[in-house]
């Protein structure tokens, strides 16, 4: 993952938040990358380098699968069924 497209994925992330906040303000936002890093860091605490390593380590991770045994998809973040977090897909 290149550094563009972290930042490509750190506005989807934030889409949702940037949404809301217009609406409440009745306004158009239009981020800069800095002011997007520092919302980014606002609401969890982390910075833009710190999230690409989290990202670049998580990604390998990333699964969906079927329960045998229930017949329900979870995605989640795991190896061979052994799950670091799993949610079921509704």
């Amino acid at each position: 993952m290149r550094y563009d497209d972290l930042y490509d994925l750190i506005e989807v992330l934030c889409e949702r938040e940037i949404k809301e906040y217009s609406e409440i303000n009745s306004c158009s936002l239009n981020l800069e990358k800095s002011e997007l890093e520092d919302i980014f860091y606002q609401k969890f605490e982390i910075d833009i380098d710190q999230l690409y390593k989290l990202i670049e380590a998580l990604i390998p991770l990333c699964t969906i699968v079927k329960s045998n045994i229930t017949e329900k998809w979870y995605r989640g973040f795991g190896i061979d069924n052994m799950w670091l977090i799993k949610q079921e897909i509704k």
